[in-house]
């Protein structure tokens, strides 16, 4: 699980039976001045989402790799490795939009496949 913890810093945290919670790692959203003024002055670092992404082929990726992303509400987001425990960011943060979107959130096992 994926809480936000205080300004641009993450928590995330495992249980094996969801009453009982453990910290593993702190993620820190941590870029440019230009970046982070940007977001402070947007918020909006709570709702975070964690997920993981299979690499294109096509576009440069390893066949079966795949990269994880940490997204925060305002849309700000990290790409980089996890390994159940400690995420490892692969560079500085990223936007996602530059509009009115706010709190997206992802899903799998979408019927349809998508």
């Amino acid at each position: 699980m994926v809480l936000w913890i205080r300004d641009t810093v993450m928590g995330l945290f495992r249980s094996s039976d969801l009453k009982k919670w453990d910290f593993t790692d702190e993620v820190m959203f941590r870029g440019g001045s230009h970046f982070e003024a940007r977001v402070f002055k947007l918020g909006g670092y709570e709702c975070p989402d964690l997920f993981e992404l299979n690499e294109s082929v096509e576009h440069g990726g390893s066949p079966g790799a795949s990269s994880w992303v940490l997204r925060s509400a305002n849309g700000a987001y990290l790409i980089g490795r996890f390994d159940g425990y400690h995420f490892e960011p692969q560079d500085g943060p990223r936007n996602a939009e530059y509009g009115a979107g706010y709190a997206a959130q992802s899903f799998s096992d979408e019927p349809r496949g998508r």
